[in-house]
């Protein structure tokens, strides 16, 4: 006898939005990260603008135009720019922010797991495992966001096994966050017979 998993209904559930604050939305997971100056005010709108509203999106395009960011606030700030944007559902545009902050800090997890979560939108889920495992091997301290996001593409790709298990490892990495609970729900371990 050998065990096989099988999925009872697509993953249409919620998940997580600006993991730092908890907040959910039907995007993928997306994390914010901090800058200084007006990349700092790009921050704050990227952490409590959870519409993307065209007045935060010039905030930090003009954090990137005027200042003279380091790579580190410069990346941070093309960050929260393509959350911003993804909200918006300019996901090309979120993805070449994305783009840009992972070439300003390439080893930047968090930049990773956005792009994968953009890619996602964009029905890239190859390129969104690739991007979600990328932030894995970096070390992100969102792991269970960035499995939770892989499952999404795995399934995606019909790749149920590898969507179960990253699923599993979301809720053990944080048991107290209900999403991946519920999304296992949906899914069923079957003994079958050789």
């Amino acid at each position: 006898m050998f065990r096989s998993i099988a999925m009872i209904g697509p993953l249409t559930l919620l998940v997580s939005l600006l993991v730092s604050l908890g907040a959910y939305s039907s995007a993928a997971a997306q994390v914010v990260v901090q800058g200084n100056s007006e990349a700092r005010a790009c921050y704050f709108h990227a952490a409590g603008d959870l519409k993307g509203r065209k007045s935060s999106v010039k905030r930090c395009e003009t954090a990137l135009r005027q200042e003279n960011l380091d790579r580190k606030d410069a990346a941070a700030t093309h960050v929260n720019l393509g959350i911003l944007l993804m909200r918006r559902g300019d996901h090309a545009k979120s993805l070449a922010a994305y783009d840009r902050a992972i070439d300003l800090r390439p080893n930047l997890a968090e930049a990773h797991i956005n792009r994968g979560a953009c890619l996602i939108f964009l029905g890239r889920p190859e390129d969104a495992i690739s991007a979600l495992s990328q932030s894995l091997d970096l070390g992100t301290d969102h792991a269970a966001d960035a499995h939770f996001n892989r499952a999404i593409a795995h399934e995606r790709l019909g790749n149920i096994k590898a969507a179960y298990n990253d699923l599993k490892k979301a809720q053990s990495l944080r048991p107290d966050w209900e999403i991946p609970t519920r999304a296992l729900e949906r899914y069923q371990v079957v003994s079958k017979a050789n």
